[in-house]
């Protein structure tokens, strides 16, 4: 018999050992490292997101989050139903901030996990941010 658990926040022990498996940031003799860190909800995962991006110096650039160099977004392509999924319109960088694919490049130019450290963002009047 298997049991299902539709509880999609997890139960407080699930996030009691997730929680217990992140650096502390407070206690100095514990090494902090590069690593990704693996959260139970989208919500959990945009606010280490963003508490990362405010420890950047820099400003953020915040564009549109659409491939605009291959141009394989379907012409339907409706934001709104699909920010009923965890889409977001729009992302927020700063050079030298993570970066991780969530889909797949139908050449495999990068595939979903592939990860990445912004090196830096080109602006330029009439174009969209290049992010390098």
């Amino acid at each position: 018999m298997v049991a299902s658990h539709k509880n999609t926040r997890g139960s407080d022990q699930q996030r009691g050992v997730v929680k217990a498996s992140r650096n502390d940031r407070s206690k100095p003799w514990q090494q902090r490292f590069e690593h990704t860190i693996l959260c139970l909800t989208n919500g959990e995962a945009e606010l280490f997101n963003q508490k990362h991006l405010d420890e950047i110096d820099g400003d953020e650039v915040v564009f549109p989050a659409k491939d605009t160099r291959t141009q394989l977004t379907p012409i339907d392509f409706d934001d709104d139903e699909v920010s009923k999924l965890g889409y977001r319109s729009t992302i927020a960088l700063k050079p030298r901030c993570r970066v991780m694919a969530t889909v797949n490049h139908p050449q495999l130019i990068y595939c979903n996990g592939s990860q990445g450290t912004v090196v830096d963002i080109e602006l330029s009047v009439g174009h969209p941010p290049k992010v390098l």
